[in-house]
C-alpha cells in the first residue's frame, strides 16, 4: 500500500514537473498559412523560455516535412551549410532570435514547399526545445499581380504612371521592367509603405508623350 500511495505521488509530482517546465517554453505560430507561387512566404512565429537563459546564446532550426532530421532543415542561423540545398539561399529569419522572435521568410516559393514547419532552439549549455504545433504552408496560384494606374496623355506634357505591389516579406522588392517606344532613359522614383504586416512597393514613372512619325 505504501509503495503505490508514493508511486501515485511520485507520478502526481512528475507531471506538475512536466507541466511547469512546458508553461516555461511556448510557441505561437499559426496553424496554416498561404503562400502564392513564385512569391515568399512569411511564417509568424514568437517564442518564450525560461529566464535563467536569456543571456545564453543561441540557434534557431526550422524543419520542413514529417521528419525533423538533418535533411529537412530549411533554415539553420548559425551553420547556413546544415540546410538541405532546396532551401540554401532562399530563407531568412525577419526578426531577432535574442528578443524571442523566430518568424521565417522562405522566397521564390515553390509547390513542393508546401506541407508542416516546425521550430527547434538549442542554447549553448545544452538546453533545447522543439516547439508544437506545426504550421503548415499551403501555395496556391499566382494571382498577385502589380497594379498600374495609368492616366490620361497629351504630346509634349509629362505624366506620371504609378505602379503598385503588395507582399508581406521584407527584402522581396520586385523588379520592374518598363518598356516604352523609345530609347530615352525613363524617371523612375519608388517608395515602400507598411501597413501591419502588408508592405506596398510603389513606383512612379515620368514620360513625355510625343507622336511618333
Amino acid at each position: 500500500m505504501w509503495d503505490r500511495k508514493m508511486m501515485g505521488k511520485s507520478y502526481l509530482f512528475l507531471s506538475l514537473l512536466q507541466a511547469a517546465v512546458s508553461m516555461e517554453w511556448t510557441i505561437n505560430t499559426p496553424s496554416e498559412v498561404t503562400a502564392q507561387r513564385g512569391l515568399c512566404a512569411r511564417i509568424p512565429c514568437q517564442y518564450s523560455y525560461p529566464s535563467r537563459l536569456s543571456e545564453i546564446t543561441r540557434v534557431g532550426i526550422w524543419y520542413h516535412g514529417e521528419n525533423w532530421n538533418s535533411q529537412s532543415i530549411v533554415f539553420h542561423s548559425r551553420v547556413h551549410s546544415n540546410e538541405s540545398p532546396r532551401f540554401h539561399h532562399r530563407t531568412r529569419l525577419s526578426g531577432d532570435l535574442r528578443d524571442g522572435n523566430c518568424s521565417l521568410v522562405i522566397d521564390s516559393i515553390t509547390q513542393e514547399d508546401e506541407g508542416p514547419y516546425h521550430f527547434r532552439i538549442e542554447f549553448n549549455n545544452k538546453d533545447s526545445y522543439s516547439f508544437v504545433p506545426v504550421t503548415r504552408l499551403r501555395v496556391s496560384d499566382f494571382t498577385d499581380k502589380p497594379s498600374i494606374f495609368p492616366v490620361e496623355t497629351v504630346e509634349g506634357k509629362t505624366v506620371n504612371v504609378t505602379c503598385t505591389f503588395n507582399t508581406t516579406c521584407k527584402g522581396t522588392a520586385p523588379t520592374l521592367t518598363w518598356v516604352t517606344p523609345t530609347d530615352e532613359p525613363l524617371s523612375v522614383s519608388h517608395s515602400l509603405t507598411q501597413w501591419g504586416d502588408s508592405l506596398t512597393y510603389t513606383y512612379v514613372v515620368s514620360l513625355t508623350p510625343a507622336l511618333k512619325h
